[in-house]
C-alpha cells in the first residue's frame, strides 16, 4: 500500500484540485443532482482554477492536499470565519471541503486532511468549526460523524438550476477533532 502524504496546498495544485473536485462531485452527488450540474462544473474549470489561485492567498486560508506518489488524491480547505451567516455570527470557522478520490476511501486521508485544516484554523483563534453537506449525501454525513462532527439542528438549502437541496451542518470542537495516524505530514 502506497504511503499517503499530507502537505500544504500550493498554486501549482490548482488544476488537479479542480478536476478532482469535479470527479468526486460526480461520484458522490451523481444520484442527487441532474447531469446538467456536472456539465456546468466541467465548463467552469478554467474559471474555478483562477478562483482557486486567488483563494489560497487569502488571509487565514488553510488548504492541504493528500498525495500518493506525488499525485493529488484528496484535498481539504477551510477559513477562520464561516461563510454561512448563521455560523459567522457565532464565530465558527468553516471546514469548507474534504474530498478524496473514491479509490482511496477508507484509508484515513479525509480525516487526516480535515485534522490538518482544523489544526491550522485553531492556531488562528477559533475554537469551533462548521461544515456543510447535502442532507441526502449519506457517505459525507457518515464521514463527518466519524471525524467527530455533531449534527446541528440548523438546516439551509442549496439551490442549483432552480431546485432546492436541503443541507445539514456538522459542528466540531477544534480541540477534539479526530485524525488518522497512518499518514505523513510534509507541511511542517
Amino acid at each position: 500500500m502506497d504511503k499517503i502524504i499530507i502537505r500544504r496546498v500550493k498554486e501549482g495544485d490548482a488544476r488537479a484540485w479542480v478536476l478532482l473536485r469535479n470527479a468526486v462531485w460526480r461520484s458522490s452527488h451523481g444520484q442527487i443532482y441532474p447531469k446538467e450540474v456536472f456539465d456546468k462544473r466541467d465548463r467552469e474549470v478554467e474559471e474555478r482554477i483562477k478562483k482557486f489561485k486567488e483563494r489560497i492567498n487569502e488571509s487565514g486560508y488553510a488548504g492541504y492536499v493528500a498525495t500518493v506518489n506525488d499525485k493529488i488524491i484528496g484535498f481539504a480547505d477551510g477559513v477562520p470565519l464561516s461563510h454561512y451567516n448563521y455560523y459567522k455570527k457565532q464565530g465558527y470557522a468553516e471546514l469548507m471541503a474534504v474530498y478524496v478520490n473514491p479509490k482511496y476511501n477508507h484509508r484515513g486521508a479525509g480525516r487526516a486532511l480535515a485534522y490538518e485544516v482544523c489544526k491550522q484554523l485553531k492556531k488562528l483563534g477559533p475554537t469551533k468549526a462548521v461544515t456543510c453537506t447535502l442532507k441526502d449525501n449519506r457517505q459525507a454525513r457518515l464521514a463527518c460523524e466519524k471525524a467527530g462532527g455533531v449534527l446541528d439542528a440548523h438546516e439551509e438549502y442549496f439551490i442549483e438550476f432552480g431546485k432546492e437541496y436541503p443541507t445539514v451542518f456538522y459542528l466540531y470542537d477544534l480541540s477534539k477533532i479526530k485524525t488518522a495516524t497512518d499518514y505523513e505530514n510534509k507541511s511542517k
